[in-house]
């Protein structure tokens, strides 16, 4: 496994991982502990494979086969709003997407932001995918 950025830090979702409220103020992240990039700076990146970028974004759409079943390895593809006006389309296969649908059904929030470390950008048929 190599580093590919200079972040040291990384968020990795498990069966075991839980969706939890937080009430209770809490101290501040600090602001060099991810590096999210804006959607421009992803466009000239796309399909480089020397830096994966973090993207912090709302998800507005959530799709794929086999939705209940948390346990389904096919194909997600999650719309995220990376700001007013920026869609982009995020794509978890295999364990990912399983884990993901499974964390999904847990929550129950309203509007579900999503921090997403270590993506690879790629740019398909003139739109920008996100292959993670």
């Amino acid at each position: 496994r190599y580093n590919l950025t200079t972040q040291q830090y990384i968020i990795l979702i498990t069966s075991s991982t839980t969706v939890e409220l937080i009430e209770e103020k809490i101290p501040m992240m600090p602001l060099n502990t991810f590096h999210p990039l804006p959607y421009k700076q992803l466009i000239n990146i796309a399909n480089a494979t020397n830096y994966l970028p973090d993207v912090v974004g709302q998800i507005r759409m959530f799709q794929g086969s086999n939705m209940k079943n948390p346990r389904a390895t096919t194909e997600v593809v999650i719309g995220l709003l990376l700001n007013r006006s920026r869609m982009v389309r995020l794509t978890l296969m295999e364990n990912a997407s399983a884990l993901f649908r499974d964390l999904h059904r847990m929550s129950v929030m309203k509007y579900k932001v999503v921090l997403i470390t270590s993506i690879n950008p790629r740019v398909c048929k003139g739109n920008n995918y996100q292959r993670f």
